[in-house]
């Protein structure tokens, strides 16, 4: 009988220990750094691939059974410096990814514009340079070829990194409805210009600058 409480005790004893080390496994730091890590995380984008990217070992396997963390989500994440394994799946479970400071220059061509986006944004060049060039989506939103440069207002920009390209076109609809208010507007007509002409002089006017 003493034999058998004695291996209950090993048994209950080593389960303890087990999951002590489950706990300090999920609460340990994913990184001991003093910087942020950055992980972008694209479509199709493999669990494996993001464990790989952050170093994973017991913490990040056992806080994704945790949170039943499987199919990474698309975003642009910034995990900080000393995050637990458990808060930093938390973290890509609850898709809580950061926006990015997108600074839009003057560009004159849709190509170029269309360059420039894929290059900051998780979106292809390809795929904004189709809808840029789209029938359809310019008759919609009430722009051809020549007057679609005029709509992307140069400025900074918050945006989701993964947002998609009609919600992008969506937001500098709205930013472009936001900064020609009636006093601009009427300013520019009393100058014989229409939005379009200013958007269109001051890319020339910036173009010059640049080349100078």
């Amino acid at each position: 009988m003493a034999t058998k409480h004695r291996i209950f005790l090993l048994v209950v004893l080593a389960v303890i220990i087990a999951a002590a080390g489950a706990v300090y496994s999920v609460l340990a730091p994913c990184h001991r750094g003093e910087e942020a890590v950055v992980l972008d995380i694209y479509p199709n984008t493999s669990l494996s691939y993001v464990r790989q990217q952050l170093g994973g070992g017991i913490g990040f396997d056992l806080a994704c059974r945790i949170f039943k963390y499987e199919k990474p989500r698309t975003g642009h994440y910034v995990i900080p410096a000393r995050t637990s394994w458990l808060d930093a799946v938390r973290m890509l479970h609850n898709h809580k990814q950061q926006p990015i400071r997108l600074i839009l220059p003057s560009l004159r061509t849709l190509n170029h514009l269309a360059a420039f986006l894929g290059e900051k944004l998780m979106a292809d060049s390809a795929d904004f340079a189709s809808a840029f060039h789209s029938a359809a989506l310019l008759d919609s939103i009430g722009y051809t070829e020549e007057t679609l440069p005029s709509l992307f207002i140069p400025n900074t920009y918050e945006v989701w990194w993964d947002i998609s390209v009609p919600s992008f076109i969506g937001r500098m609809l709205r930013e472009h409805d936001t900064f020609w208010n009636n006093e601009r507007i009427s300013f520019a007509r009393q100058q014989g210009l229409t939005p379009v002409e200013v958007a269109t002089l001051a890319s020339i006017i910036d173009e010059e600058t640049a080349n100078n």
